[in-house]
C-alpha cells in the first residue's frame, strides 16, 4: 500500500466519522498542493473526495467528483481505481435520481457496473485497491437491489482481509456488517412482497455475519463496529416473526467476550451496510464508506 493510498485510508476515515465538510476542503487543498489543481490530482485521493462528497449528502456534487476521478484513474492507467470510481459512480446515479426522477438513468449505472466489473477482472496488483473495488460493485448493486450479484463482491473483500496482513484493524468487521445489512434489505423486499418464510431466510442469514462483525471488531473504533454490528443483529432479531423471534428479540446482546468466536462458513465474502474503505493498520482504520463510520442504515425506501 503507498504512501497516498495511506493518507487517503486517513482522511476517509475521517470523513466517515464525522468530520466530511473538513476532510473535502483538506483533500481539495491536497488534490491542488500535489498537482496545481483538483482535477489533476491523483485517484487515491480523488476516491476521498468523493467519499466526502457522498458523507454531506450532496449526490450531485459526489457524481460529478466521480467523474474527476474516473479520469484520473484512465491517465494513472490504474484498472483497480477505475473500477471504484465507476462503481461509485453508478451508486451516485441512482442517488441523483432518487431525489429527481427526470435523472433517473438505471442503465447507466448498469453499464458502469458491469465495467466496473470488467477493469476488476482485468487485473489489479494492490490488495487494498482490489478490496475497495469489490465492495464499491457489491455496493452498487445494492443500491439497485441486485442482492445476488452484489453478495459474491462483499465475500471476495472479506477473503481478502482475512488472507492479507494489511487488511486488519476492523475491516473485516465492516465487511461482514455490509454482508448482514445485504441480507437485511434482501429480506425486507421479501416482507413486502408477503414472502414472510422466504424473508426470515435472510434474517438468519444476517444474523451469524452481524455476530461475526462484534468479534472482528479491532482498533480504534472497535466500540462503534461492535455498536454498528448490534444494530444489525437487533433487526435480524426483530424482523424474525414468530415466538422464536420475538424471544430473541427480547435477549440483551451479548459483547464478542461473552462467548466463542463465529468461524467456518463465514470466511467467504460485501459494502454496504455499505461499509467501504482503503484499510490500514493501527493507529488508525480504513477509509469507508455511507455515512458517520461509513454505514447505512437500513431504511424503509
Amino acid at each position: 500500500m503507498d504512501a497516498l493510498v495511506c493518507e487517503a485510508a486517513r482522511l476517509i476515515e475521517s470523513a466517515q466519522t464525522g468530520q466530511a465538510d473538513v476532510v473535502r476542503r483538506t483533500v481539495e487543498a491536497r488534490l491542488v498542493e500535489l498537482s496545481g489543481s483538483i482535477e489533476a490530482g491523483p485517484s487515491a485521493l480523488h476516491f476521498a473526495r468523493v467519499v466526502a462528497l457522498r458523507a454531506t449528502g450532496d449526490h450531485r456534487a459526489a457524481l460529478a467528483a466521480c467523474n474527476l476521478m474516473l479520469a484520473a484513474a484512465e491517465r494513472e492507467g490504474d484498472n483497480g481505481w477505475r473500477s471504484t470510481a465507476l462503481s461509485m459512480r453508478a451508486e451516485q446515479r441512482i442517488a441523483v435520481g432518487d431525489g429527481d426522477l427526470g435523472e433517473h438513468d438505471t442503465e447507466a449505472a448498469l453499464r458502469d457496473l458491469v465495467a466496473a466489473e470488467g477493469a476488476l477482472d482485468a487485473g489489479v496488483e494492490d490488495v487494498v485497491v482490489r478490496t475497495n473495488a469489490h465492495v464499491g460493485i457489491g455496493i452498487g448493486y445494492v443500491t439497485m437491489r441486485l442482492y445476488e450479484l452484489a453478495e459474491p463482491h462483499h465475500q471476495a473483500a472479506y477473503e481478502l482481509s482475512c488472507q492479507n496482513g494489511s487488511l486488519t484493524n476492523g475491516n473485516a468487521a465492516m465487511w461482514q456488517c455490509n454482508l448482514a445489512e445485504l441480507h437485511l434489505q434482501w429480506a425486507l423486499e421479501l416482507y413486502r412482497v408477503g414472502k414472510v418464510a422466504d424473508a426470515e431466510k435472510h434474517c438468519l442469514t444476517a444474523e451469524p455475519y452481524a455476530l461475526q462483525a462484534m468479534h472482528d471488531a479491532d482498533g480504534s473504533d472497535a466500540a462503534h463496529w461492535r455498536d454498528v454490528a448490534g444494530l444489525f443483529l437487533g433487526c435480524a432479531w426483530g424482523r424474525r416473526i414468530g415466538s422464536g423471534g420475538r424471544r430473541r428479540a427480547d435477549r440483551p446482546l451479548r459483547r464478542p467476550d461473552a462467548g466463542p468466536r463465529l468461524h467456518g462458513g463465514l470466511a467467504v465474502r460485501r459494502t454496504v451496510p455499505r461499509c467501504r474503505l482503503v484499510p490500514q493498520r493501527a493507529p488508525g482504520r480504513g477509509a469507508g464508506r455511507r455515512r458517520a463510520g461509513g454505514c447505512r442504515t437500513l431504511d424503509e425506501r
